[in-house]
């Protein structure tokens, strides 16, 4: 597709028409106009040549006996109008905006037959956006190698994957040697035959990383546990990785009560919040502290959530720790 100027509308009917109206792909097609996206490129993948791919219809039959049929298709995004083949091969990076690869899949009901397999799209356009650790990431188009720098994101198919282990690739892709892990590496770590897969907890998550490379910091909040009202807030936990340039993920209870697990990797800051300002001129919190800590101007964090999508805000206090949804009896 080629146009000066694509509608919100003409992108959101290209992904009703062509892959059963999926939210994430939407929210990427919003981020691409963000970017001034005016021109995608489709290609169909061949899957026997990509091997995370060909590994994971490999755990699909383990789990189903058999794959009636699998498609994958790269959906890459340029900022300039091509209309040629040629214009594209001799497009470069500063007009690359991403990539998102979408995987069909004949799956029985109850699983995510078709989802974002992968995606790499840059944050918004918001100059207080602040990121670290963003890897480069490499796609052939038409043949011409481009790369995007981003946190990648992915979406469970809640067969052969589930949220943990989209939350995992995002964050051990920064530490892995090959700078990605797949989901077939993940579960032999952890000894996980397919066929009985349920969620993963947290001594595996931290084994998974820890794998990758990466030094985990594990804190868990337990509204039974008198000890977890001494802890930090975790949002000081997850400010102090960011800074570093480490991601981090968030388990939290559901009012469906399952847990789910969501990457973070960066925050945006707000010079003209009130907060940090009246909790001291009015309410006295800090009055023996000699300065304000940085993170108090924070506003959100930065991270996906499979199930939405890529790089989302998070305000800072959206989550509780101890804190029940209404119809939950488990710890959130």
């Amino acid at each position: 597709i080629a146009k000066e100027a694509v509608s919100r509308l003409e992108l959101f009917d290209f992904v009703d028409d062509n892959f059963n109206g999926l939210p994430p792909l939407r929210r990427v097609m919003s981020q691409v106009r963000q970017h001034q996206g005016k021109t995608m490129v489709i290609e169909e993948l061949d899957i026997k040549d990509a091997d995370d791919l060909s590994e994971e219809n490999a755990g699909l039959k383990t789990r189903f006996g058999s794959l009636i049929d699998s498609r994958a298709f790269r959906l890459s995004f340029f900022r300039k109008t091509c209309k040629t083949e040629t214009e594209i091969t001799d497009t470069d990076n500063g007009d690359f905006i991403g990539y998102a690869i979408i995987k069909h899949d004949d799956l029985p009901a109850g699983f995510n037959g078709i989802r974002v397999y992968e995606s790499v799209i840059p944050a918004s356009r918001h100059d207080n956006n602040f990121i670290r650790g963003e890897q480069e990431w490499t796609c052939s188009v038409g043949g011409n190698p481009l790369s995007v720098n981003g946190y990648l994101y992915a979406q469970q198919n809640g067969a052969t994957n589930v949220c943990a282990h989209v939350a995992l690739r995002t964050a051990a892709a920064r530490f892995h040697p090959d700078g990605d892990m797949t989901y077939g590496e993940m579960n032999r770590l952890l000894n996980i035959d397919v066929r009985m897969l349920g969620g993963l907890h947290q001594e595996q998550m931290a084994e998974v990383l820890e794998a990758a490379g990466a030094y985990c910091t594990k804190v868990e909040y337990d509204a039974t546990d008198p000890q977890s009202n001494q802890l930090p807030p975790f949002q000081k936990y997850l400010y102090g990785s960011i800074e570093s340039g480490f991601p981090a993920i968030i388990c939290f209870g559901t009012s469906s009560h399952n847990y789910h697990a969501i990457p973070v990797f960066g925050h945006t800051f707000n010079e003209d919040t009130w907060v940090p300002n009246a909790e001291i001129a009015y309410f006295q919190v800090g009055a023996n502290t000699r300065y304000i800590p940085s993170e108090s101007w924070l506003s959100t964090f930065i991270g996906h959530d499979d199930n939405c999508g890529s790089n989302f805000c998070i305000p800072r206090d959206f989550l509780y720790t101890n804190k029940f949804c209404d119809s939950m009896s488990t710890p959130g």
